[in-house]
């Protein structure tokens, strides 16, 4: 059996009735990154990123995918408006940006760097045990 034919033959299925839907799209580019079809998955994931521009999380997967595949390309035009949504809204680091991807992304500033670095360091203080209860005694 040709499983990968198969799975693309019903991939394309569902990609044509539903060409327009997000989640078959998100869906569609996952499972072409993972079988290593990275033009396709790459493909995909711009067209949602121009089918809902402003959207932080379509952005944030395009980027997170050309991060991994050295696609500086696909990650520079969209980096100055991430940067921005992300200093706005720092919770939105934890679902977009690890500290390791950003330190070997050529694209983040050194700014970016300690700003990614400075929220991650203080989330994962909050982990340590003791943490919470010392700022508590401190009044903090």
């Amino acid at each position: 059996h040709d499983q990968p034919l198969l799975l693309s033959q019903t991939l394309n299925t569902v990609m044509s009735r539903a060409p327009k839907e997000v989640e078959v799209l998100e869906m569609f580019a996952g499972i072409m990154a993972r079988i290593r079809q990275y033009d396709k998955a790459l493909s995909v994931r711009r067209k949602v990123v121009a089918e809902n521009p402003g959207e932080f999380f379509p952005v944030c997967k395009l980027v997170q995918l050309a991060q991994s595949l050295a696609a500086w390309d696909d990650f520079e035009p969209l980096h100055p408006w991430l940067i921005a949504h992300l200093r706005s809204n720092p919770a939105d680091l934890k679902e977009c940006v690890q500290p390791l991807e950003a330190t070997m992304n050529p694209l983040y500033s050194e700014q970016d760097l300690q700003f990614i670095t400075r929220y991650w360091a203080s989330t994962l203080l909050w982990t340590l045990p003791g943490t919470q209860a010392a700022a508590n005694a401190l009044g903090a």
